[in-house]
């Protein structure tokens, strides 16, 4: 009677052994897991417009600075004005009280309300 109680105990710790085997090296073979993309893919996207950050020099002596969603207008008297930046506009606008900046990567147009229109040159 032992032969065969011998033969089931074995069976069942070669059973139970199997069962703790280490299965890490095993791929299902429906693995679902994503491929691996390129680094371009995971790069993050350009800024919405090249206005980021820029800086333009302007007829009259005055110069604009643009970081991100405000610009900083420097005019030739000395005053400096912060211009938010305006929503819904097709080009960069900045907006504030009596000037208003409209730029892209190229240049742009600096207008004062008492002052006039003045060409803005990037760089």
């Amino acid at each position: 009677m032992r032969t065969p109680m011998m033969a089931i105990s074995t069976l069942a710790l070669a059973l139970a052994l199997s069962a703790c085997r280490d299965h890490s090296d095993l791929t299902p073979a429906n693995d679902t897991t994503p491929a691996a993309t390129d680094a371009a893919s995971d790069a993050t996207p350009p800024a919405d417009d090249a206005l980021a950050m820029a800086t333009y020099t302007c007829d009259g002596d005055h110069r604009v600075s643009v970081d991100g969603d405000t610009a900083q207008v420097m005019l030739a008297d000395g005053r400096t004005v912060e211009l938010s930046r305006s929503g819904g506009a097709s080009t960069a606008t900045f907006a504030g009280e009596a000037l208003e900046f409209t730029g892209d990567a190229e240049g742009g147009t600096l207008i004062q309300d008492e002052g006039g229109s003045f060409t803005c040159r990037a760089g």
